[in-house]
């Protein structure tokens, strides 16, 4: 993420843990995380700008990041358990809804106590939040078709300088469970950022502006340049391949690669199906 990052997780010391499966318990640990710190975690540096227990509006750092605006709010406007949380990207927040036009994007609250644990990884300009695991008995994040389990909010990393339009959320698309999530290997990998986009169409996954945030946002997807699709599933994972995650427009003319997801690494091949995240591998010797 190009700046410090904190990983923080249900099972540190002090950390908050959801109970029932409520959209104010995901705020909860978004706040204890993102604003305020908890245990010995310093927090990562966002602010809150309001929160009730069904809505959430919060922005990363203005001076370091781009300061844009993230509004979550919950599927039926209450608290009630078993609900998916909408995630909305926004030039800013003034009462009203100055949203980026664009597709929200939403993580489903379960309240089954197998899918309590949770991992969330920051910077003060964008998170990754991964929900679910509790044990390895429980399947990976596809089981009872629960896709909806993980889900980046924050800027880009661009590829070209002075790009003011770069911050999105990236996950599921309103319950339609858009992206690929561990599916191809026969349920045996994490595969956050392979994308399916929108009703199977791969155009419509983000949307941002142009550099200058001028004109009408444009279409884009995200995945990895190249991936194994009907591979065979290893045992253990041979080709230690990892790959970026692009944020592209391959349908017109000229084809465009806006820029990374950051601090995210794509396998080739599946892994990690029966381990608790969060999870570590060396790459030429360095821990990721």
């Amino acid at each position: 993420m190009s700046m410090p990052v904190s990983v923080y997780s249900s099972t540190d010391a002090g950390a908050p843990q959801f109970t029932e499966g409520k959209p104010s318990e995901f705020f909860n640990v978004l706040k204890a995380c993102l604003i305020d710190g908890y245990g010995d975690k310093a927090a990562a540096g966002w602010q809150l700008q309001s929160i009730t227990p069904s809505e959430m509006i919060i922005n990363n750092d203005p001076n370091t990041a781009s300061g844009f605006t993230a509004r979550l709010t919950s599927e039926r406007d209450d608290d009630s358990v078993r609900q998916c949380v909408g995630v909305t990207p926004m030039k800013a927040w003034t009462g009203t809804e100055a949203l980026l036009p664009g597709y929200m994007k939403v993580i489903y609250i379960a309240s089954d106590a197998r899918f309590f644990n949770w991992t969330l990884i920051a910077s003060k300009s964008g998170f990754y939040f991964f929900k679910g695991w509790w044990d390895d008995l429980v399947g990976g994040p596809y089981q009872y078709g629960a896709k909806e389990t993980a889900i980046f909010v924050g800027d880009i990393k661009p590829f070209v300088a002075n790009d003011l339009s770069i911050f999105l959320a990236y996950g599921s698309d309103s319950g339609r469970k858009n992206h690929e999530f561990g599916s191809r290997y026969s349920q045996e990998s994490y595969d956050f950022g392979f994308d399916m986009g929108l009703n199977g169409s791969i155009s419509q996954t983000v949307k941002l502006y142009d550099r200058a945030l001028n004109g009408s946002p444009i279409d884009y997807h995200v995945r990895p340049m190249l991936i194994n699709a009907n591979p065979s599933q290893p045992a253990p994972p041979t080709d230690g391949l990892y790959l970026p995650v692009y944020i592209m427009n391959d349908l017109g003319t000229p084809q465009c690669l806006r820029g990374l997801l950051p601090g995210l690494l794509h396998p080739t091949e599946p892994q990690h199906r029966n381990e608790l995240p969060p999870f570590y591998n060396y790459i030429n010797g360095q821990k990721h």
